[in-house]
């Protein structure tokens, strides 16, 4: 059962495959589409933006590409994981296949080995609230993907009360938007995320939009 998400609902624009022929900046798609529609698309040097297909039924143009100079990343050396980070985050929500594919594909800050992170590394970017920071009393792991997992203890603390700016749930350094990030870690039809907002560990139908961080090693 899934932990109830205190009011939020998500949009639920479908995702569709990832576009392989664009290149340039801010190059638009020329085959037809379904409104609301979302894909990924290539921009100058291989980086990765997303498109919208508007109500006309034409993808607009790839937006949110990174121009080589933004390229940063954040090691955290805080939790003991000496993960490295994707920083600023993609800037534009994904369904969770396009999300993997989105990482798996990416090559930023001249690293080809980007991955989306599993529930567990993505829960060690948590800061502030104790029951979902790594070790904490929820239940949801790499090990631990069932139902049986969720519980009030995933639920989050006080919304945007972290220590990160505005109140995000997670370090000061790291820059994106304060929303919900997918990991993953998947059971079924669900894939798991962290709602940073309120330090939540949920899941959520693959086909909803949430934000995505990739990682690597």
């Amino acid at each position: 059962m899934m932990v109830p998400m205190k009011g939020w609902v998500l949009g639920v624009a479908a995702v569709v495959g990832l576009m392989v022929t664009c290149c340039g900046d801010d190059t638009s798609a020329t085959s037809s589409c379904t409104p609301g529609d979302t894909q990924l698309c290539y921009c100058t040097a291989n980086s990765q933006g997303v498109q919208v297909c508007d109500d006309s039924g034409s993808w607009g143009a790839c937006e949110g590409c990174s121009s080589g100079t933004n390229e940063e990343t954040w090691e955290d050396d805080t939790s003991g994981t000496s993960l490295v980070w994707q920083n600023p985050a993609a800037d534009a929500p994904l369904g969770w296949d396009a999300a993997v594919s989105y990482c798996d594909d990416l090559i930023w800050a001249g690293h080809e080995d980007w991955r989306l992170p599993s529930i567990s590394e993505l829960r060690s970017l948590i800061r502030g609230c104790p029951a979902t920071e790594t070790g904490g009393a929820c239940g949801i792991a790499d090990g631990c993907l069932d139902s049986s997992c969720s519980g009030v203890d995933c639920a989050g603390c006080a919304d945007m009360g972290g220590p990160g700016p505005e109140g995000c749930y997670w370090e000061a350094e790291l820059m994106g938007p304060c929303s919900t990030y997918w990991s993953s870690s998947d059971h079924s039809q669900h894939a798991f995320f962290v709602w940073f907002s309120i330090g939540a560990v949920l899941h959520v139908v693959k086909g909803e939009l949430n934000y995505l961080r990739c990682v690597r090693p």
